[in-house]
């Protein structure tokens, strides 16, 4: 494959990952819809379909670090920044603010998840201390001894 192909293919991806990291931004928000409402049983059947989106851009991120290492470019975002500092013209600011958007896209995506993982850690410590409560308190005397 040339090079030229290869920043061709460089962008499809990109702009894939724009349209599929919005889908996921709207699925995180969703997953913490039914996490507020413990819909255990939407969320049996909304997961899987997140996760598989995750698969996939996870697999076209390895994709991108492959084609920016092919092309002579460490495979990070000073890679990417190198490359898209070539792309001369119009072209190359369209290109670059599609990547600028699509790591906007990836940081919201990761604000919300961790937002949904407070939220999941506070239902399931709730639960915990309902199914395993600690020691009674309601016998204990001024010194926190047991009344008998």
């Amino acid at each position: 494959m040339s090079r030229t192909e290869q920043v061709r293919q460089l962008v499809k991806g990109i702009q894939l990952d724009v349209k599929q990291y919005q889908q996921l931004k709207s699925l995180i928000r969703h997953q913490h819809s039914l996490l507020e409402r413990r819909d255990s049983d939407a969320l049996a059947q909304h997961n899987p379909r997140q996760d598989e989106l995750c698969q996939t851009l996870e697999q076209r991120a390895r994709q991108r670090t492959e084609l920016l290492s092919s092309l002579g470019l460490s495979s990070d975002s000073k890679g990417m920044q190198r490359l898209l500092s070539a792309i001369p013209g119009d072209k190359g600011r369209k290109i670059g603010l599609l990547w600028r958007q699509l790591q906007q896209l990836v940081r919201q995506c990761k604000e919300q998840n961790d937002i949904n993982g407070r939220l999941l850690n506070s239902q399931q410590r709730c639960l915990s201390r309902l199914v395993t409560p600690e020691k009674v308190t309601a016998f204990e005397n001024d010194y926190g001894q047991l009344q008998p």
